[in-house]
């Protein structure tokens, strides 16, 4: 999932078809994650996966104070002295009135007219990208199965688009599928058990030999740690773990 900084009057929107996420610029990490996952139902570890990499975790103290006061108050107005006579007081309060039902339609309706405008306009910026697969078979894949060592090695709990896993070493892994154009992409999401560093592995099996070379041809650069099979890929952060699944992989499915 890709997280895209843009201004669209919402603190995050999902581009339809896409896997992007549009949030607020102004806001800070722990706001994005909440409204990450109030709009995408998913593993919170997961969300803050994907923003940590664009919103940083932590920011200065006092840009951190400031960013949560407004503007209008950071400003210095002297005012006069106001005397308050003994007695009780009642502050009156304003009563916000509900919008009516047109108008919170009409409301809707232009929301999503942007959101269609937003998606529409990223679809032409980045290109056709996979979409979260839905399919009941997905985690029973030769390619899931044979990494994972179902049965053997790890124990997972499914779900229509992720997986959420105990590894052979005991270390939690979340692991997300993605159903594309050129084939199926898993995902592999944990923290080393030892280390504590976070780690991202990514296994794409292809359709056919033609996707293949195309995605070999385009989509190459910048992959840490390829590894290229027969119809699949693995790359990512962690050689080690890389190495290990390309090992059984290829002796499995010469």
């Amino acid at each position: 999932m890709k997280i895209v900084k843009a201004h669209t009057g919402a603190d995050a929107v999902p581009v339809p078809g896409r896997d992007v996420i549009l949030v607020d610029p102004e806001i800070g990490r722990t706001t994005a994650i909440n409204a990450i996952s109030a709009i995408l139902p998913t593993h919170r570890a997961m969300v803050e996966s994907w923003v940590d990499p664009v919103i940083p975790s932590r920011r200065p103290v006092i840009e951190a104070i400031t960013q949560e006061i407004p503007v209008v108050a950071r400003q210095y107005r002297p005012v006069r002295p106001i005397e308050i006579q003994p007695g009780r007081h009642r502050v009156p309060q304003s009563r916000r009135r509900p919008l009516s039902k047109p108008v919170r339609v009409a409301l809707r309706s232009a929301s999503l007219a942007v959101i269609a405008t937003i998606g529409l306009t990223l679809g032409a910026m980045i290109g056709g990208g996979p979409q979260p697969a839905s399919a009941d078979g997905v985690w029973s894949k030769p390619a899931f199965t044979t990494v994972s060592q179902t049965g053997i090695g790890w124990t997972c709990e499914t779900h229509p688009e992720l997986a959420e896993c105990i590894s052979d070493e005991g270390a939690p892994v979340t692991v997300e599928a993605w159903d594309g154009p050129d084939g199926m992409k898993y995902t592999f999401e944990y923290e080393d058990p030892i280390t504590l560093e976070k780690h991202r592995v990514d296994l794409k099996v292809f359709e056919s030999e033609e996707a293949e070379r195309r995605w070999h041809t385009y989509q190459t650069a910048g992959r840490e740690n390829l590894v290229a099979g027969k119809k699949w890929v693995a790359y990512g952060t962690d050689a080690k773990r890389i190495a290990k699944y390309t090992k059984i992989l290829k002796q499995r499915h010469k």
